[in-house]
């Protein structure tokens, strides 16, 4: 028995079904990065499901439990209505998600002028 008192343990994945094998080393990395439980996926499923994360829209990335108030104005940059977690105020711009994407990629920040 490793050191840690912990011992391969098996799981059922939760996507693809197929039985996997948790090393008691996974089990230390779990723990020692305070995760609430040990892996529910394999490590295929676990990138997969990763990679769909990082190439979904900001603006689907918002948790469903998300209940605040949406406000609909409009971009500053395309005119493209813009559904926002606050009131705009007058006078300021306000950028859509694709809008604000491609400002940070260019690298300015949102305060600063185009």
């Amino acid at each position: 028995m490793p050191p840690s008192g912990k011992t391969v343990q098996r799981l059922q994945c939760k996507d693809c079904q197929r039985w996997v094998e948790v090393s008691a080393g996974e089990q230390e990395f779990f723990a020692k990065k305070r995760f609430p439980q040990t892996p529910v996926r394999c490590e295929p499923c676990r990138r997969a499901r990763k990679q769909a994360r990082r190439e979904r829209p900001t603006a689907e990335r918002v948790s469903p439990s998300d209940t605040r108030t949406r406000f609909d104005t409009s971009c500053t940059t395309c005119g493209a209505v813009a559904k926002i977690p606050f009131r705009p105020a007058p006078g300021r711009s306000v950028l859509c998600s694709d809008c604000y994407l491609a400002r940070q990629q260019q690298g300015s920040s949102y305060g600063e002028a185009a």
